[in-house]
């Protein structure tokens, strides 16, 4: 029975309401961007742990994996080699021991599955609090709450931040995001460009791929200088601390027996030279002409900028072509023409119109703020930014790979780009034009996806046309053969190597260029050519799995030896070996 006490409603209050959203608006930045990581990484977890539990990502990721255990096993910081891979054992990967620490570390501590979800998703924290603190810096306190809302909706971000990915692109762009942040704040505290040449240095120690972000904002950082010291402070500290820290983590990474050797693709004697004497000769041209004339001190910088660049060129002049300088060119039409990453945002779209629309919707929407940026505003740090993004777009335009750095690049520019909108009157409300551009993005609906959407082969690597052919359970009959030489296709290479105890002639790695053509002529022969190559090699089995794009084809060879294996035609020398309902399809090498 009623006791006749009149009842109000059940719920909160819109007072209540009021005061949350207020307290929430009073909160710092990184503390709102936290809370934006917080819910996009429950919803990363919810869609894409089943999948990281039945495969290894990516190849990629399969081949960390393996350089992880290994060095947990006791291989040798200064030894990265690989002697499973190649067909002489002597592969030196390029990637850095300073990613293969933390992961390491936190195996040891947690466990291996709790280390793959949580290495890619601490990455993630960094590049959003960046991403939020460039704008803060740049266009105040609502900028900075924009690029947090952007910052986890970044469609074209998530597939490098899910459980399970922890290769290497991760790790470059949260290190170059915490530079470009750090760099930000540099003219204001001597903590933060001590911090930003650290940062810096890191970047270039876990791969090149970032040095275009690298290359901008130090640029403006330096113009900035010599236009106006008075305004640009610390930039002598800023490059004694880049130059050291590239010093020491060139010692504390590379061998002493390489210390001599060049590399277009990691830091090596040619980077290490470009960083030191750049960073030791804008700290000199500061401590000399910090107080003296314009042209004084352009003079000083361009002397700097010819001395270094003169010496990074002196010293190998091969990587004026690229990352790919050391690469044997006659695998670009026949493999990575072929790589997915390697595509042009043109071929994407005639390929995957979809996904492209997706991954580059975000960028393209952030052409009209870098455009806005670069028209009206007059800040050094906002017209950076910018600039920065329009390189980083021109770059995914190209090459699709470089579209994770455009994606999230865009974030501070669109961020600022509304701020300045709404200084100039032009919106009278900043969160309704957030929050409109936030739900017209794409990558919203994706986000709202990832939580409700069951789990698919979209998971499994780009190349595959079966995600079975990378499940782990797929690789158990393998890895109970006698170990033994494999010849395998190859998305499916470094996967072997993760589940079995097997070795592999080739990889998905141009730094494997021999071993690569080695393969390649064979698969793509005929094959009636293939046994004598085999034997030499040591070849003990050969793996492929039905469904799998074909790297190495050759029109002019209707009948390969690839497309005799995966049409039942196997040539008498070898014997298919039962894998028990596996979709690997395994042959034998007869003695």
């Amino acid at each position: 029975m009623s006791d006749g006490t009149a009842r109000g409603p059940v719920g909160p209050s819109a007072a209540d309401r009021d005061e949350f959203i207020a307290a929430f608006a009073r909160l710092p930045v990184l503390a709102v961007s936290a809370i934006f990581w917080a819910l996009l990484a429950v919803a990363l977890l919810s869609n894409f742990w089943g999948a990281s539990q039945i495969r290894i990502a990516t190849p990629d990721d399969a081949m960390r994996l393996v350089e992880v255990r290994a060095f947990l096993d006791g291989a040798a910081w200064f030894n990265p080699v690989e002697p499973r891979i190649g067909l002489d054992g002597t592969y030196l990967t390029h990637w850095s021991r300073l990613i293969d620490a933390p992961i390491a570390l936190m195996m040891r501590v947690f466990g291996e599955t709790f280390a793959l979800a949580a290495w890619p998703l601490l990455l993630l924290l960094v590049t959003i609090m960046s991403m939020a603190a460039m704008a803060e810096r740049v266009a105040g306190r609502q900028a900075g709450l924009i690029a947090a809302l952007f910052g986890a909706l970044c469609l074209a971000g998530f597939s490098q931040f899910r459980p399970g990915i922890i290769h290497h692109h991760n790790a470059q762009l949260a290190a170059s995001a915490a530079f470009v942040a750090l760099l930000l704040a540099a003219p204001a505290s001597r903590f933060a460009a001590v911090g930003a040449g650290f940062a810096g240095a890191l970047a270039l120690a876990f791969g090149l791929e970032s040095v275009p972000v690298l290359a901008v904002a130090i640029a403006f950082y330096v113009l900035r200088f010599v236009w106006s010291p008075q305004d640009s402070r610390n930039p002598g500290l800023f490059g004694l601390s880049f130059a050291a820290f590239t010093g020491l983590l060139f010692v504390v990474t590379i061998p002493p027996s390489r210390w001599s050797v060049t590399e277009c693709d990691a830091l090596a004697l040619n980077t290490l030279l470009l960083a030191t004497i750049g960073g030791i000769g804008l700290f000199l041209v500061e401590q000399t002409t910090s107080l003296r004339s314009l042209g004084l001190r352009l003079a000083g910088m361009i002397a700097v900028a010819v001395v270094a660049v003169g010496a990074f060129v002196a010293s190998d002049r091969s990587c004026l072509a690229g990352p790919y300088g050391h690469f044997d060119p006659a695998l670009w039409p026949v493999w990575l023409d072929y790589v997915a990453e390697m595509l042009s945002a043109k071929k994407l779209a005639a390929v995957e119109p979809i996904g492209a629309a997706l991954y580059f919707s975000f960028p393209a929407l952030a052409l009209a703020g870098a455009a806005y940026i670069l028209w009206r505003d007059r800040n050094w740090n906002s017209v950076m930014l910018a600039v920065n993004f329009l390189a980083l777009f021109a770059i995914a335009v190209m090459h699709v790979r470089g579209v994770l750095y455009a994606s999230f690049y865009a974030v501070p520019v669109m961020a600022i780009a509304i701020a300045k909108l709404r200084d100039a009157g032009s919106f009278q409300s900043v969160r309704a034009i957030a929050i409109a551009l936030a739900i017209a993005n794409p990558a919203f609906v994706a986000v709202a996806a990832v939580a409700i959407v069951p789990e698919n082969e979209d998971s499994a690597p780009p190349s595959a046309k079966g995600a079975a052919c990378f499940d782990t359970a797929a690789y158990k009959t393998l890895a109970q053969l006698p170990p033994g030489l494999v010849l395998a296709q190859l998305d499916l290479a470094t996967y072997v190597l993760a589940h079995t105890p097997h070795r592999v002639v080739m990889g998905p790695y141009h730094r494997l260029d021999r071993d690569l053509v080695f393969a390649r002529k064979l698969i793509a022969g005929p094959p009636a050519d293939a046994e004598a190559p085999l034997r030499k090699s040591g070849v003990t089995y050969v793996v492929d799995c039905a469904g799998l794009l074909d790297r190495f084809a050759d029109r002019k060879e209707p009948m390969s030896f690839r497309t005799a294996l995966t049409g039942g035609y196997a040539p008498a020398f070898l014997t298919p070996v039962p894998m028990g309902g596996s979709p690997l399809l395994v042959w034998r090498m007869e003695p």
